[in-house]
């Protein structure tokens, strides 16, 4: 696609221009350990990058913030790269049972990139499917007005949206590095920036051929939050899963590890300090 053409594009969205005399709201994410952690709020203008290896609950966490988000009144378009909509509508209905009504009423947008290049055949006869819009990642400008018409049609009844993306690692598979950081770069500007709309998408790390890809993704984005398997447990064959809040800009937050588990359908800190206290006591550096 030619510069001039996206340029046009671009500009013949209906959105009110930025202005400077607007301060970028703060959000809540409605999950008391994310809350706790971001201390003065999110700024609404964050691109914010979920790192940590696959099968840690990234993907968990998305639903359930979509979901608490939605009954706070976001609109919110979920771009599903590593699933397919119905898996992502089947976890999400876990943290609302609302879930089916914010589709109804055009609250909630799946947006397909999964079946993309798959040769699956969606069929109309499934509920589900009418409530599905499908992107076409041949070029990332493409893409990028997918999501900005998108956008668009929302905010003419949702005066605020979030825009879930999971995964960029697998969009990497779809596209160029290059297009990737352009993307990025594009939705960044237009979405976050110049809208107050706040993003969230997912990364997984330990893919060797895309370890030097993150590093760059990281630098481009407004937050990181870390995801690992406690090392101390992992020495007593123990799986507990923490995060970390390691770089959110225009926000005071808290920089420690803390230990999390989903508990009824909600994401919960969980303590682990006598287990730490006996790890600790053989001199294990982390």
């Amino acid at each position: 696609m030619k510069k001039g053409k996206f340029r046009m594009n671009l500009s013949s969205q209906k959105f009110i221009g930025f202005k400077l005399s607007i301060v970028p709201p703060r959000i809540r994410l409605g999950i008391d350990l994310f809350d706790k952690l971001i201390i003065d709020g999110l700024p609404s203008n964050s691109f914010v990058i979920f790192s940590g290896e696959a099968g840690i609950a990234k993907s968990s966490i998305f639903h359930c913030i979509a979901s608490r988000l939605l009954q706070s009144k976001y609109a919110c378009i979920y771009m599903c790269i590593d699933e397919h909509p119905i898996s992502v509508y089947e976890n999400m209905l876990l943290y609302s049972p609302k879930i089916k009504k914010y589709l109804k009423r055009n609250q909630l947008l799946l947006a397909d990139l999964f079946s993309y290049k798959l040769n699956i055949q969606n069929s109309n006869t499934d509920e589900l499917q009418n409530f599905i819009i499908s992107y076409y990642p041949t070029g990332w400008q493409n893409l990028f007005n997918m999501l900005m018409q998108s956008l668009s049609n929302l905010m003419i009844k949702y005066k605020k949206l979030i825009v879930m993306i999971d995964s960029l690692t697998e969009l990497l598979y779809k596209m160029d590095p290059n297009s990737i950081l352009d993307l990025i770069k594009a939705i960044r500007l237009e979405v976050c920036k110049k809208r107050y709309i706040p993003v969230f998408a997912s990364s997984h790390f330990g893919i060797k051929s895309f370890e030097e890809f993150e590093q760059i993704i990281e630098y481009h984005v407004d937050g990181i939050v870390d995801f690992r398997y406690d090392p101390l447990a992992m020495q007593y064959g123990s799986l507990i899963k923490q995060l970390r809040i390691r770089k959110l800009r225009g926000s005071k937050h808290d920089k420690r590890w803390h230990s999390f588990d989903i508990l009824n359908n909600d994401i919960v800190e969980i303590q682990v300090e006598n287990l730490t206290q006996k790890v600790g006591s053989l001199n294990i550096n982390i």
